[in-house]
């Protein structure tokens, strides 16, 4: 049913593309600085005066009151100043004529202020570049793996859950890491499957109204733990991206187990931003049809839209700089990750889901995604309901279920 991308020419320059940006947003960012700098005349005369008690050039501790009338223990010396200030001016032309070295003192020490503002402005960006990645990868700090109600089960479901066949599944991802998936097999005599990914601040246990349901309408199971959760191994998150890679790992697998398999996706925000990424690479033709509930189209968008939301704070000026790390640690880069793009490229039926009153992944989001698909599709948005909600709608597990029923059995 899908068909393999073409290779296409590995690049290895791009990391110009995003030193160039960080460059020019530090210039951009010193030239903001110089224009906002300004001296405050009044604040200035005060500063002065303040200070002429214990500077003053005057005996007796003389300071400057009212219209430059100047006063020391009573007496008034306006007739000196004019002439001090006078000799002080000569006296610094004299030094600077002496000086032949003086014009190059000034420079330097012009330099040396701005290098050390640079320095300044370079380690805060940096810094906070960092602040923003670990919020936003790291799935101990992440903000957007905090933001999330996750599912409860009743005890009904407790007890089916208890007495299922059930078998822990183990494999290594592409970069070493060792993985978890949990299989429910109480059809042994079906060959439907759903792989279930679970979403933020979760595990597959957190899917089980969708397992209890797959189940009593006669699927067996396949629940994953995504990288960094549950029993699986990792520190980091990929937002979707290698975590896609990953779940093709769990098709196969699940193939060499079953090779007569008619298979379903299914994914929960950011487990439904790793089934887009999927079905817009190579899936053999055991993968019937994939839905996806509340993902965003954007990984950029995402972790913008949760800092500014979250943290009060502007992400983007920064993104250059997160990309750098995500390509250091994560191995890609923000620039080259799209689901709108893995989208256009996907060949299997898909079924978007989403609450019509989500604010943490828009709800304009999975109208981005649904016109992107170049697959048969549909769109089902559930009123009322937001982020993790839409599944206590009434209709909701019927609607899902009909859809993958209508494919699977094709």
């Amino acid at each position: 049913m899908a068909r393999k991308k073409e290779e296409e020419e590995i690049k290895t320059d791009l990391w110009k593309d995003t030193f160039s940006d960080l460059m020019n947003l530090l210039l951009c960012f010193f030239v903001l600085l110089y224009s906002m700098s300004s001296v405050d005349e009044v604040k200035y005369s005060e500063l002065v005066a303040s200070m002429s008690n214990s500077f003053s050039i005057f005996s007796g501790g003389a300071q400057a009151i009212g219209e430059g009338q100047l006063i020391s223990s009573g007496a008034t010396q306006l007739n000196n100043l004019d002439e001090y200030y006078s000799d002080m001016g000569k006296a610094a032309e004299d030094t600077d004529a002496d000086d032949p070295m003086a014009e190059e003192k000034k420079k330097h020490t012009a330099l040396k202020i701005i290098g050390g503002v640079t320095a300044t402005a370079a380690s805060a960006y940096a810094g906070f570049s960092y602040v923003i990645f670990r919020h936003a990868f790291d799935l101990k700090r992440s903000m957007i793996h905090k933001s999330t109600n996750l599912i409860h089960s009743d005890t009904e479901k407790e007890e089916w859950f208890m007495h299922s066949e059930k078998k822990d599944c183990f494999m290594n991802s592409y970069d070493g890491l060792k993985l978890h998936a949990l299989a429910l097999e109480n059809h042994p005599e079906s060959n439907t499957w759903i792989i279930l990914v679970h979403g933020t601040a979760s595990y597959f246990k957190n899917m089980i109204d969708y397992m209890y349901e797959a189940d009593h309408r006669g699927f067996n199971i396949l629940a994953i733990d995504q990288r960094g959760c549950g029993t699986s191994e990792g520190k980091y998150t990929s937002l979707g991206w290698n975590e896609h890679y990953d779940l093709m790992n769990w098709i196969n697998y699940l193939i060499s187990m079953h090779k007569d398999a008619k298979i379903a996706l299914f994914g929960l925000n950011t487990g439904g931003a790793t089934v887009i990424n999927a079905v817009g690479d190579y899936l053999p033709n055991q993968v019937k049809c994939a839905v996806e509930d509340g993902a965003y189209s954007s990984i950029k968008y995402i972790i913008n839209y949760t800092t500014r939301h979250l943290a009060h704070v502007e992400a983007k000026p920064f993104l250059p700089a997160v990309d750098v790390l995500v390509k250091q640690i994560l191995h890609f880069s923000l620039h080259d990750v799209s689901q709108k793009q893995q989208l256009r490229e996907a060949e299997v039926p898909m079924l978007f889901i989403h609450g019509s009153t989500d604010t943490t992944v828009p709800t304009s989001m999975v109208f981005d995604n649904y016109y992107a698909c170049a697959s048969e599709k549909e769109l089902y948005v559930v009123e009322g309901k937001g982020y993790n909600e839409t599944y206590t709608s009434p209709e909701y597990f019927n609607r899902l279920f009909s859809y993958i029923d209508k494919h699977i059995h094709e």
